[in-house]
């Protein structure tokens, strides 16, 4: 059983950026804002957009199996919240303040000017869900500013902008024993300053039944640390590898017996 008090605070526990989704009809253009706007997909680029069945532009883009994209920014929250407010069946959403509307490139769909990147896309599959379909399109145009250094708009319950980036500085790794005595040791490290510079990671053994630990190797790599070593001595329960570099916390890693 699921309580309706969760369901109805679902929109707090996830995060998505805010799209904006233009479709065309006999009416002209349409827009809605659309807080479920996914990449699913890279080469080629498909997105994939939840909207209510029963909207507007929803009927718009399964009638013309195209629509155009764009991953709004901060500075476009008022933009987001007018064309998620009224229906394009009633109201027209083309002609609203501050809207700028981009030529198509290759569909017969604009897209929305500004935003971290826009797209013009061709239904490829439409998932349908209660209430809601899942749009997958294929993005047969894009068009991205990198030089903007522009901030998402993301919806989170409200609308908020992206803060800090988080640098926890913080190493994670599994150990997997083999039966012929080794250890593949996998571990990552999070919030380094450069993710490609190698780095001495120090591996030493931990005795479950206390002791000085026992080195195991150093080796150079970069943000992560994918090798297979092999131990100073047969693992014993309760056993453990130190797993340090120097720009991070260390971190215990339980070693298992094989």
């Amino acid at each position: 059983m699921i309580s309706q008090d969760l369901i109805e605070q679902l929109m707090r526990y996830g995060t998505s950026t805010v799209g904006i989704i233009t479709a065309t009809g006999r009416s002209g253009v349409n827009l809605m804002s659309a807080e479920w706007t996914y990449l699913v997909a890279r080469r080629p680029p498909h997105f994939a957009v939840g909207c209510q069945i029963k909207n507007h532009t929803t009927g718009l883009i399964l009638e013309r199996q195209e629509f155009g994209l764009t991953l709004c920014d901060a500075t476009m929250a008022s933009l987001a919240n007018f064309a998620g407010t009224f229906t394009g069946a009633e109201v027209d959403k083309s002609s609203a303040s501050g809207l700028r509307l981009r030529e198509p490139a290759v569909t017969g769909t604009p897209t929305v000017e500004g935003g971290t990147l826009s797209a013009e896309c061709r239904v490829r599959s439409v998932v349908d869900l209660p209430d809601y379909a899942l749009i997958v399109g294929e993005a047969v145009w894009m068009t991205a500013d990198p030089e903007r250094n522009a901030t998402p708009l993301v919806k989170h319950g409200g609308m908020y902008e992206l803060g800090e980036r988080i640098l926890s500085r913080e190493v994670t790794g599994s150990a997997t024993a083999f039966p012929d005595g080794t250890v593949r040791l996998c571990a990552s490290a999070q919030g380094v300053d450069d993710p490609e510079q190698p780095v001495p990671w120090t591996v030493t053994l931990s005795p479950a039944a206390g002791g000085p630990e026992i080195p195991v190797g150093t080796v150079r790599d970069g943000e992560d640390l994918d090798v297979v070593i092999e131990l100073p001595r047969a693992p014993l329960p309760g056993d453990a590898l130190i797993v340090a570099r120097p720009d991070c916390r260390p971190v215990r890693v339980a070693l298992p017996t094989p």
